[in-house]
């Protein structure tokens, strides 16, 4: 059973908040961590990602990815490469969930 977008966001807003409570930085024991200022940042807004922030998180499609854009237009890329070199199994993109409410979706091969 999976989880509609909003415990979704909730459950990584909590886990944020988790992790990056464990992750602070103590000289005294040697452990180099997340910098004290960052931590705050991150309590102060409930450990939610900005639209910024959630956009850093998938540039990495951006660089590991052959094509990015519309769905129809990856599934098209991926059904003429796969044609292009006698490829037998079909290539399935990845979707992206989008960043907010109402932006269209995306994918990625």
């Amino acid at each position: 059973m999976g989880m509609d977008s909003g415990t979704e966001a909730q459950a990584f807003a909590s886990y944020r908040v988790a992790l990056f409570g464990r992750g602070n930085a103590n000289p005294k024991k040697g452990r180099h961590g997340i910098p004290p200022e960052m931590i705050r940042a991150v309590f102060a807004v409930g450990g939610k990602l900005g639209f910024a922030e959630a956009f850093q998180h998938r540039i990495r499609y951006f660089s590991e990815s052959a094509v990015i854009g519309g769905i129809a237009f990856v599934e098209e890329f991926a059904d003429e490469l796969r044609h292009k070199n006698g490829m037998k199994r079909p290539l399935r993109p990845r979707v992206i969930k989008p960043c907010l409410a109402g932006d269209p979706g995306f994918a990625v091969l």
